[in-house]
């Protein structure tokens, strides 16, 4: 219902801002931002995210931003 709502909302006009850790979620909306510790890794559609990382999936690319902000080079 969650979803059903959200995508009510967004055809009617309506931005909506949605925080997840659910890939599969994330994939749902239109644009993506990546954020950690205040920065913002990456921003645009699940389509040029993942093109931009040359990864097959929204899930790879925020595994590899995990990785990288934990060691730092996020």
């Amino acid at each position: 219902q969650f979803w059903e709502r959200i995508g009510e909302l967004a055809r009617r006009g309506t931005t909506c801002i949605v925080t997840t850790h659910y890939m599969d979620e994330a994939e749902r909306c239109v644009r993506i931002a990546f954020i950690a510790r205040g920065g913002v890794f990456a921003v645009g559609t699940p389509a040029e995210i993942t093109a931009g990382f040359g990864m097959a999936s929204v899930e790879e690319v925020f595994i590899s931003l995990q990785q990288r902000e934990s060691r730092g080079a996020a």
